[in-house]
């Protein structure tokens, strides 16, 4: 997996001391990086299919005159009222170019998913969050369907998840692999994000110098 920073020093604070902030679901909406925002992070939405009910009333009485359903989509939606933050990387299949371009110059190469999951775990597990607690911790593969038809989610993880792992199709070649921390209670006095330092990275990331195009 893949992670840039177009800020060097946080991309130095990860490789000495392997820092991570994690920021809530919300602030990407307002995000000063135009191609990154998405307005809608947060909430997900999808056109499901059914049996659209069809009201006809008179235009001079406004009374309903008949009743009817047809084939069409309802406009779903949900959100999510826990405190949720996420840490953003990118699966093995993004293009590097892209992932350059796009989210900064500064790139780490985790090789070791399992052991980086392992550590960001336990030291997220190890947070003091006065009176409040983790009430859970996800990884998983963003989807890419906001906006499109489909059906409501049946896998029971989906759907409470798809508020916070959802994002619109042209954010697809981001090829986001998340980690999604819930926290308990409401959104009032919540932290803005989670800081968290995992130490030495070196049995499972390293600095990836990605070669400039048309270099020999």
């Amino acid at each position: 997996m893949w992670r840039a920073w177009k800020e060097r020093p946080y991309f130095q604070d990860f490789l000495e001391r392997g820092k991570l902030r994690l920021q809530r679901v919300q602030y990407y909406r307002k995000i000063e990086d135009a191609d990154r925002a998405d307005a809608d992070e947060g909430e997900a939405r999808l056109k499901v299919p059914g049996d659209v009910p069809v009201v006809m009333m008179d235009k001079e009485t406004g009374k309903i005159v008949g009743e009817h359903t047809q084939p069409g989509h309802f406009n779903w939606s949900m959100g999510f009222h826990n405190p949720t933050y996420i840490l953003c990387l990118s699966q093995p299949t993004v293009d590097t170019e892209f992932l350059k371009q796009r989210f900064g110059p500064h790139v780490v190469h985790v090789f070791s998913p399992q052991r980086f999951c392992e550590r960001v775990n336990t030291s997220l597990l190890g947070l003091q969050l006065n009176e409040r607690s983790i009430a859970s911790i996800e990884w998983f593969q963003v989807r890419y369907d906001k906006g499109l038809v489909g059906p409501h989610p049946d896998d029971l993880l989906w759907s409470v998840r798809i508020a916070y792992g959802q994002k619109a199709p042209e954010h697809g070649v981001e090829c986001e692999y998340r980690c999604a921390v819930v926290l308990s209670g409401g959104p009032v006095d919540s932290p803005e994000y989670l800081d968290i330092t995992l130490g030495d990275i070196s049995s499972f990331a390293r600095p990836y110098a990605i070669p400039v195009s048309g270099a020999v």
